[in-house]
């Protein structure tokens, strides 16, 4: 489903974006996304030995994917081969450090990136290896009764995080930082969609109205359901998870450990390419400086792909890949919204070529 589309942008590279495919999540045999309702659609492949992980591995690259992404129920020996076989064939893997295993220990294992800091709370505590010693038992449990992977998952996060949003410790934190950095496991955190709760995006007008470029059943339905979300209650340990993640992306590029820009859109209301104008505002408001907020969503991903001698940053024989921006987002991170052209593939868009686009997506 999803091949087809980078196929598209590849024969379109004047307006369609750049697309790296990592491929279905590949995640233990008591998959998370499983079809098994709207919350959880059929997103991932379950395997559950590491005969199936080398298997999946050549799967994806007779597929042709880009990278690949592993999830959470995998378990430890199958994780193992699967981070084994993706770097022999040469695929760099990112995704979620599964509930079996430490942090430190998917980054020695060769996880090149981790997606939204998930688990890093866990891992940073000063409990961290009796919460995992807990895991691991009720992950077994969850097998033997057959417990669907989403609430499992679930039921896990909420029985750790909080506890280890109040057990963090400074000293093992600089631990796992110091692994992360000498392996340079790169992190993605998401912080528009951690921060949500926060921030509370969905409750401005002024956010919904950017619902107008989704496709009109899914504009309907965000709309009603932001609205209705809005009147409700904070969880205040919600809101002490972001924090704790603002806090943490600081740590995490002071340690030298790599940050990319990403969103995890569409989820928590957060409309594609607006937000991640959020997630550079977040970068900032967590210590980082507008220009190394800049490197996130440019100069990073190019060096993530090895792809730095073509994009990210401005020079000459490089693609011309630009955003031209009315005032200095150097000044104030929230100017990338002031767009006055886009050079696409050296394809110039002004300012009516991009409303007319605009426009049609409003349709």
């Amino acid at each position: 489903e999803v091949l087809p589309w980078r196929e598209k942008a590849r024969q379109n590279p004047d307006i369609y974006p750049r697309v790296m495919v990592a491929g279905p999540l590949i995640d233990g045999r008591n998959r998370v996304y499983d079809g098994s309702s709207p919350f959880n659609p059929d997103l991932a492949v379950g395997i559950s030995t590491p005969e199936e992980a080398k298997q999946v591995v050549n799967d994806m690259d007779s597929a042709g994917v880009d990278l690949l992404k592993s999830y959470e129920m995998l378990r430890p020996e199958v994780y193992h081969a699967l981070l084994d076989e993706a770097t022999e064939k040469g695929y760099m893997v990112t995704g979620l450090v599964p509930l079996s295993k430490d942090v430190t220990e998917a980054s020695d294992a060769g996880l090149r990136s981790m997606e939204h800091m998930r688990n890093l709370e866990m891992a940073c505590s000063s409990e961290w290896q009796e919460m995992l010693a807990e895991r691991q038992r009720l992950l077994l449990e969850g097998k033997e009764n057959n417990t669907p992977g989403a609430i499992l998952r679930r039921n896990l996060h909420g029985l750790h995080r909080y506890r280890a949003l109040g057990s963090q410790d400074s000293l093992r934190t600089q631990e796992v930082l110091s692994v992360l950095a000498a392996n340079q496991t790169w992190q993605i955190p998401t912080a528009a969609l951690s921060t949500g709760a926060r921030f509370r995006l969905y409750a401005q007008e002024s956010w919904r109205e950017n619902f107008s470029y989704l496709p009109a059943e899914a504009r309907t339905k965000w709309t009603e359901n932001a609205i209705r979300y809005s009147e409700s209650e904070t969880d205040p340990n919600r809101v002490k998870y972001g924090d704790w993640i603002l806090g943490m992306i600081k740590k995490v590029h002071e340690a030298g450990i790599g940050l990319m820009a990403g969103t995890d859109t569409p989820i928590f209301f957060l409309t594609p390419g607006f937000s991640l104008h959020e997630e550079l505002e977040r970068f900032v408001r967590a210590g980082l400086t507008p220009e190394e907020a800049l490197e996130s969503a440019t100069l990073r991903p190019a060096q993530y792909f090895s792809m730095e001698d073509e994009l990210g940053t401005i020079s000459e024989g490089k693609i011309a890949d630009l955003i031209l921006l009315d005032e200095s987002p150097l000044e104030n991170i929230r100017n990338t919204t002031k767009i006055s052209a886009v050079v696409k593939n050296g394809n110039l868009m002004d300012k009516a070529a991009l409303d007319a686009l605009g426009a049609k997506l409003k349709q």
